[in-house]
């Protein structure tokens, strides 16, 4: 039989030993605690990471731009399904999965509830596009090389932004008003003619009759007339004027005198009303930074290049096929924007070859020798003046016309003529009626794309940025899932609150104050940007 023996310990003893447990079980509580609290910021910063992986699929397809789609319903921005996948995740990682195979093992790393709230957020459209210009600028600004700026400012250099396609209108009619009723001309601009005739008169020591509108308008025809039309023309001896013939093209629509098959122009429309420029924008509440404006206009006037479509290289599948043609000139429909695309260029064109036409020596001279025998009928320098600028415009505007032909249809044409890159003579002027007749090309000059990047880059920014986000918007909204796609429903950043609430394990095996604290929470905040974090 075994015996036994008495033991005891001291109430000091007992109490010092339960003191031993109570501060091993609160540091080791306290080491918990803080390895859940690297735990829950490395599942912060992953979650909503995994959150933002899941961006606009036809948005970066299509126009290369990161964003988070985020709205509800009703079209509005929505974290209902943000905060609901933000927890799931959490749940995942920190909740159901215990790191031991045992089913019922203890997972001193798990998480009894966690509260979500998007404090933050940044629309694309925020700050009128300012948001959508900087992830643009974003993403080119690590790839537009050096060269690309200096060629930029090179192309604004050769552009006359201040030439009016009203003003060469009114220098065309009004050289014809001159040449056909000068009488008329001479009473609306306050000159007189019987004063110029009679000047005339006494240095030749003859006497000359004014002339009444008749006469005029006969004199006049004979003289221009004896400019040939073309070959043909020629030897037929048939005759006509430069001015009307330049002045009848004007009268047809600009597409079928540039186009070899005008029949064939997108007639793709969009709705204006339904745009994001036409509707009350939604906004997000973190501030937009900005870039150097040349910077903007570098990258921008690069990314439309690169992203969106243009006549030569329509885009077949979206809203509108001439997106850039849009983005310039803002009409709901493919048709309008090539027309007035066109013209732009056709007036920068006009411009340019005027100034060629000035530095050719025998070309003035060939408009000199036209003007001089106008000036026989009307014996006035004012007149006389108005009729060379008119024919110069007409002339200029003619090879306008073959220029845009060439450019039309692919080819490259020099910003400033030489003498041998000219094409149309006064002589065969008449032969723009034929479409297969082009511009001389030059292998060195700029195509159509590039004229369309001047443009743009000349173009008020606002008003890009607001044109380009429309046609995203109507492009995407085409595609199945997405009929309800809004842009300032997009999100390039946000700024999320945590607040994991975890239950305590080893205070609870002492019987003390300690044991009251049943749980405890760990707030923190996790910030993603498309614009910062994301690196290609």
């Amino acid at each position: 039989m075994k015996k036994t023996q008495k033991a005891s310990i001291t109430v000091f003893a007992t109490l010092s030993f339960m003191l031993v447990l109570a501060v091993s079980f609160s540091l080791l509580e306290a080491a918990r605690i803080t390895e859940i609290q690297k735990v829950t910021r490395m599942n912060s910063d992953a979650v909503l990471e995994g959150v933002f992986a899941e961006y606009n699929t036809p948005l970066y397809q299509k126009y290369g731009l990161l964003g988070y789609w985020a709205d509800n319903e009703k079209g509005n921005v929505s974290f209902d399904s943000t905060i609901s996948k933000i927890q799931n995740y959490t749940y995942q990682n920190l909740k159901n999965q215990p790191y031991l195979y045992n089913k019922n093992a203890l997972n001193l790393l798990r998480v009894s509830n966690c509260d979500i709230k998007v404090e933050k957020y940044m629309l694309m459209t925020d700050d009128n596009g300012r948001a959508f210009t900087q992830s643009i600028v974003e993403k080119e600004k690590r790839t537009i090389p050096q060269r690309l700026v200096n060629e930029l400012k090179e192309r604004l250099r050769n552009i006359d932004a201040n030439k009016s396609g009203d003003k060469m209108d009114k220098d065309l009619d009004d050289a014809q008003e001159a040449i056909d009723n000068p009488k008329e001309y001479a009473k609306k601009h306050n000159i007189s003619l019987e004063d110029n005739y009679k000047k005339e008169a006494s240095k030749n020591n003859s006497t000359i009759d004014v002339p009444n509108d008749n006469n005029t308008v006969n004199k006049v025809s004979d003289e221009v007339s004896k400019f040939p039309v073309n070959q043909s023309e020629a030897v037929s001896n048939e005759k006509t004027n430069p001015l009307k013939v330049i002045n009848n093209l004007r009268k047809k629509g600009i597409l079928e005198l540039v186009l070899e098959k005008p029949g064939e122009v997108s007639n793709n429309e969009i709705d204006l009303k339904k745009s994001l420029s036409k509707r009350r924008i939604l906004s997000g509440n973190i501030k937009v930074t900005s870039e150097s404006m040349l910077i903007d206009k570098v990258a921008l006037t690069h990314y439309f290049s690169e992203y969106f479509s243009s006549y030569t290289k329509p885009r077949r599948e979206g809203a509108l096929q001439y997106e850039q043609e849009y983005i310039l000139s803002g009409k709901k429909d493919d048709c309008s924007n090539l027309k007035s695309t066109i013209n732009k260029i056709l007036v920068m064109r006009t411009a340019s070859n005027m100034a060629a036409i000035y530095k050719d020596p025998s070309k003035m001279s060939q408009i000199e020798a036209l003007a001089n025998s106008l000036g026989v009928v009307t014996a006035n320098p004012v007149i006389m003046k108005c009729a060379k600028i008119g024919l110069i415009t007409a002339w200029a505007y003619g090879e306008s016309i073959l220029d845009l032909r060439t450019l039309m249809s692919g080819g490259k044409i020099s910003i400033i003529k030489s003498q041998n890159e000219w094409t149309l003579g006064l002589s065969n002027i008449g032969s723009l009626t034929d479409l297969k007749f082009k511009a001389k090309e030059n292998k060195k000059g700029i195509k159509y794309e590039d004229f369309l990047s001047a443009f743009l880059a000349l173009k008020n920014q606002k008003e890009t940025t607001i044109n380009a986000m429309d046609i995203i918007e109507h492009t995407i909204a085409q595609q199945k899932g997405y009929e309800k796609f809004r842009l300032d429903n997009v999100i390039i950043e946000a700024e999320v609150d945590y607040r994991y609430r975890i239950n305590t394990v080893f205070l609870g095996f002492v019987n003390l104050n300690t044991s009251k604290i049943s749980s405890v929470e760990i707030n923190n905040k996790s910030r993603y940007s498309y614009l910062k974090n994301c690196k290609e």
